[in-house]
Formats: structure tokens, sequence, C-alpha cells
């Protein structure tokens, strides 16, 4: 497939200076953080047929991941022979070996007067955990945090997603690396977040492949109508099950359509709740809770405005941002 198929639609990056921060030396290893999602599979198919050494690629799952990602996943796998390194958050007890490899001196004082931390574990896609199974990734660092994830302090991002790659890397010894994003040209406010944050990792060097191409979501989907699989998903139901970050009457919809998928958000709210102060600290949403959008499901009436323009599951997987504490 040559380079020319991938040429987008949309308008290309213009920003000179943001331009300017995406110099990255071609020596430095390419790694792309693998979301499950069409478009970081284009971007994926981009780099295979670009690059002449193969990127290092890297898929984490927490727990609450769609079956058909999963399935997706893999199927990229086999039919591209593509190597996944296929990650997921474990909750530890703290080691001089696990210690060693982060290379913050204050973090790793700050953790040696700790019990437990935030490590990861490598799987497959046979062993990895499945959204019925107990004890998951996702559940791990509930527990393990204070307080509950939500769309203001989005910690499980960062833990189960970023952190838990950023950890593996410094197994491998890879401190300084090209981290591919798979941001469209038409979600720039998503670039320019990362690229401005004062939290930014400086020896993490950002490349925008599809932004640059002018690629925009038809792009994606055309690209995927060419291919001889795809993502089984809608686009409204996204990777994670019942993200906080979707609309309410997406989520709504989601609960009626499967509400074999429900259980354990709302009971793990419960259990927050019984932990917390205020009934809102225990909750994904302040504004409503799990049982009130089980409640409203109840009696829900399929409706496609519901989901048009439904916010998608948009975890950033940029390893450039420090978010480790």
């Amino acid at each position: 497939m040559k380079n020319k198929s991938y040429v987008g639609t949309g308008n290309r990056w213009k920003t000179k200076d943001a331009k300017c921060e995406l110099s990255c030396p071609e020596d430095h290893p390419l790694v792309i953080a693998f979301s499950g999602g069409r478009t970081s599979g284009m971007m994926l198919r981009y780099y295979l047929d670009k690059e002449t050494k193969p990127p290092i690629v890297l898929f984490a799952n927490t727990g609450k991941e769609r079956d058909e990602t999963l399935d997706f996943v893999h199927e990229i796998e086999t039919q591209w022979g593509c190597s996944v390194v296929w990650l997921q958050l474990l909750v530890c007890d703290v080691t001089k070996d696990r210690l060693q490899h982060i290379p913050s001196l204050q973090i790793r004082q700050n953790l040696s007067k700790r019990k437990q931390m935030l490590w990861f574990t490598q799987v497959t896609y046979e062993t990895a955990c499945r959204h019925s199974d107990n004890n998951s990734p996702f559940e791990q660092v509930v527990r393990f945090r204070n307080t509950m994830p939500n769309p203001v302090a989005r910690y499980c991002s960062a833990e189960l997603k970023v952190n838990t790659m950023q950890k593996y890397l410094w197994t491998e010894g890879i401190y300084t690396f090209r981290n591919a994003i798979g941001f469209r040209a038409d979600e720039p406010d998503r670039a320019y977040e990362l690229i401005f944050s004062k939290t930014r990792r400086r020896k993490v060097h950002l490349e925008f492949p599809l932004m640059n191409l002018g690629v925009t979501q038809e792009d994606v989907l055309n690209f995927w109508r060419n291919q001889s699989f795809d993502l089984q998903l809608e686009s409204y139901e996204g990777n994670c099950h019942l993200c906080f970050l979707k609309k309410r009457k997406a989520l709504i919809r989601l609960i009626a359509e499967n509400p074999e998928m429900v259980s354990w958000w709302s009971n793990i709210e419960i259990e927050k709740k019984q932990q917390t102060n205020t009934p809102q600290g225990g909750q994904f949403n302040r504004n409503y809770s799990v049982a009130d959008l089980i409640q409203e499901a109840s009696t829900y009436v399929p409706n496609d405005e519901d989901v048009q323009n439904a916010m998608q599951c948009a975890c950033s997987t940029s390893m450039s941002l420090d978010t480790e504490t």
C-alpha cells in the first residue's frame, strides 16, 4: 500500500509554532500506543508501510474494553503480521527491582515508603482480562486510589493506559523515543493540548501523522471500508463499556442495549460511596450515578438522535505527559 493512499480530505497541520515541536530524531525508536480504535489502527497501518524498522506497538487493556476491541487488536496482529505488546496495570508490592527502572529519584523515594505500587504485567489476547472477570485492572486501580475517576480527574486513562505503557518501556531501557499519536485533522485541539502542556516530557518526541496528512473521520471510515476486517462497533459504543466521557443519553442507550455490562459499574460506585464522605465522591460523574442511568434505561425508547455527536472515549495514550506520582 503506497503512502499516497493515506492522503486525507481535511486541512493539514499549519501552525508553525506547533510544527517546531514535532522534530523527531529518526534514529529514536518509534512507539505506537495503540488504542484499539479505527483511527489508531489506520495510523498503525501507515507506519507499518512507511517505516523500515518495525515500530513498538503497545496495547494497554483496562479490563473494561469491549470484547470487540480485543478481537480487533488480535485481528490486526494476525491479518497484518504485526507484533503487539499486550499490557495490563497491576497493583503489586514495592520492590527494588521495580523501583530501579523509574527515572525520577523523588518518585523512587516516595514509593520506597509504601507497601504497594502500580506496575504492569504482560498478557496476550488469550490471557487478557475480559469485562466479566474479577479483579480487573480497572477495579484494582479504583480500589488503590482514594477517589473515583471522573471527567475532571481522569486518572483511569493516566494509570491504566499511559503509565502502564511507560513503565514497560522503562524496563526495556527505553526513555527517549518517538511517540506516534492518532489524532486526526478534524480534532486539532487535542494535539495543541499535548504539545503545549507544561507537564510534557521533553524526551518523548510527538508525531501526528494523520493530522499532517489531513485525515478526517470520514477518511478513516473509508479506509476501513477497503480492508478485509473492521472493528465491529458503532462509533457511539466506544472501546470502554461505560466511559464517563460519553454523553448521558448515549450511556442510557448502551445500558438498555447491553444490560449485562452494567453490574460492575454500579457495584463499584456503591462500594466507593460507602468509603467517601459525600455520595458524589463515589460516582464516575458527580451529576448522576450509574443507578440513575439504570433507572432511565428501563424506560428507554431507541432514538438515533441520542447518539449523534455522542462523545466517544477519548483517552489520550500519549506518553509525553508526566502523569507519574
